[in-house]
């Protein structure tokens, strides 16, 4: 007997026209560290009270295609199958990253004269990696101000005055509210098993960034219908991902929280679509997905050295969060949430020889003026 082994598994995807019918093409190979996904069937036992005191029938009342996919975060370009599970995530499609801007001058945080204009390339809200001429990293800005005509921009945080500076504006994503579907299939190759999961959404997707470790992104799916063979379902062939460094908590140079950088020991980001299955009599399977709220919650642990944030948590006041990771050959991406409130907030004196925290949670809510939820970009080395 041959017992399909783990370190043999594919797992690929291609996303749907018709959700819960697979398009024709190359199916896109997704990098994991783990896959959850599984027939979600339902089935009761009859009721019927019997004098011989045995159940007189066990009956199938739903199906259904539920579990998860997890993996650490990398690059993602727009047209990779990671790039497209973030995409379903936040219900929106990638904006292409513009041309970098180079022969940038900055003076008290205001940018300009960079070729191509920066307020051509740039919206407030948007995230810019600063580098020197010489491509040393200076940091990642959230634009506040973009003056049109006069190709400048201004950036938040402490930008030191310089000339020569390269800038550039990522490929960007904003939540939104277009639907996406995915035909995903998991691959045993050695034991010749595979199983085709159909009219997948992303319900949710989590961020964790932590001490020693490497950075995650977990996905959890809902789908339609599914179905298992001993040959493949991606008739056109399989096309793997380029491989990418994976982001780690040393490659954070960036975590500000209401344009502060504070000293943090783990973070947590949870997008939810609140996605539900449709389901109707006479069908065992749900004949569509529906999509509620778009919601990001989440969590930071940071050293206790000032009350500013906790003070904001009692008072009800709005904060904002913005997280930049880096690759060890300089890929990046940027998380940011303009506008967040403590959803609580503790203190903790824990034991002696250990450092006092601020321990908060958050939900983010929509910014007035960019009028998103959240935006994440990626940057190319």
């Amino acid at each position: 007997m041959t017992a399909a082994e783990a370190s043999r598994t594919r797992t690929s995807l291609i996303q749907e026209v018709t959700p819960g019918t697979q398009p024709a093409g190359a199916m896109l190979v997704v990098p994991k560290t783990n896959v959850t996904l599984r027939d979600a069937v339902g089935y009761r036992a009859s009721e019927i009270i019997r004098s011989d005191a045995n159940v007189q029938g066990v009956h199938k009342t739903s199906d259904g295609v539920t579990g998860g996919i997890a993996t650490e975060l990398q690059y993602a370009p727009a047209t990779e199958g990671l790039g497209l599970l973030i995409a379903g995530a936040f219900r929106s499609t990638f904006t292409a990253a513009a041309t970098q801007s180079t022969g940038v001058s900055c003076t008290a945080n205001v940018l300009s004269a960079g070729t191509p204009d920066l307020d051509t390339i740039c919206e407030v809200g948007d995230i810019v990696r600063v580098r020197t001429s010489g491509d040393v990293l200076l940091g990642y800005y959230r634009v506040t101000n973009v003056n049109v005509g006069a190709h400048m921009i201004t950036v938040e945080g402490t930008l030191g005055n310089g000339t020569g500076y390269k800038v550039l504006r990522g490929a960007r994503i904003k939540n939104g509210t277009t639907d996406k579907h995915f035909s995903i299939e998991h691959a045993r190759l050695d034991a010749a098993l595979f199983h085709i999961f159909r009219g997948m959404g992303v319900a949710s997707m989590g961020i964790r960034v932590a001490d020693e470790q490497l950075t995650t992104v977990a996905f959890e799916l809902e789908g339609m219908n599914s179905e298992r063979g001993v040959v493949t379902f991606g008739g056109s062939g399989h096309t793997d991902p380029t491989n990418y460094a994976t982001m780690t908590n040393t490659s954070v140079p960036v975590l500000r929280i209401g344009g502060t950088e504070y000293e943090v020991m783990s973070a947590t980001f949870d997008i939810n679509n609140n996605l539900r299955m449709r389901r109707k009599v006479g069908t065992s399977g749900p004949t569509s997905l529906g999509r509620g709220t778009f919601t990001v919650t989440g969590s930071i642990d940071m050293y206790l050295d000032s009350w500013t944030e906790l003070t904001k948590f009692e008072a009800g006041t709005a904060t904002a969060i913005l997280i930049a990771m880096q690759d060890e050959a300089g890929n990046g991406c940027s998380l940011s949430l303009p506008t967040v409130k403590w959803t609580d907030g503790t203190e903790s004196t824990d034991r002696q020889n250990t450092d006092d925290m601020a321990r908060l949670r958050f939900q983010a809510e929509l910014h007035t003026t960019e009028l998103v939820t959240a935006r994440l970009t990626f940057y190319a080395a």
